[in-house]
């Protein structure tokens, strides 16, 4: 929603397209209600955008509880493991699975994490803070 509304409004403020008449209501736009729709418009930018926000916060920190865990859990497994017996450890590598992981993947989690955060998170932000921008500026 944040970036449809955010396009939308950065069509309008850049093609100085902005409604005047909106049949299916009957309703006639003058110059200052053309004003107080895009005031209107930039509220709803900016409401989708502190929504936004929240949202993509609250999926952060549920899902920096989630890795913290998942990495402390590893790591007293590994601990277990290096201070097991012998015996114990083939019982563990058996229970857990193999010894061999792939160690690649853990190279490129970090980077995947670093440009989905710039797609999902950033980018939608960026775009919705240069709506309100112009949507002001066009208004003023």
């Amino acid at each position: 929603m944040l970036l449809g509304i955010s396009a939308l409004s950065i069509f309008v403020t850049s093609t100085g397209l902005i409604p005047t008449k909106i049949s299916a209501l009957g309703v006639d736009f003058g110059q200052s209600d053309q004003r107080a729709l895009l005031i209107v418009l930039a509220l709803v930018v900016a409401y989708f955008l502190v929504a936004f926000v929240v949202y993509g916060l609250t999926d952060y920190l549920s899902w920096r509880v989630t890795y913290d865990e998942s990495r402390r859990s590893a790591y007293l497994k590994f601990y277990e493991q290096m201070h097991a017996s012998r015996e114990e450890r083939d019982r563990m590598r058996d229970e857990f699975g193999s010894d061999w992981i792939p160690r690649w993947p853990k190279y490129v989690v970090q980077p995947a994490s670093l440009l989905r955060s710039a797609f999902e998170f950033f980018l939608p932000i960026a775009v919705g803070a240069y709506a309100i921008f112009s949507l002001v500026q066009k208004q003023a």
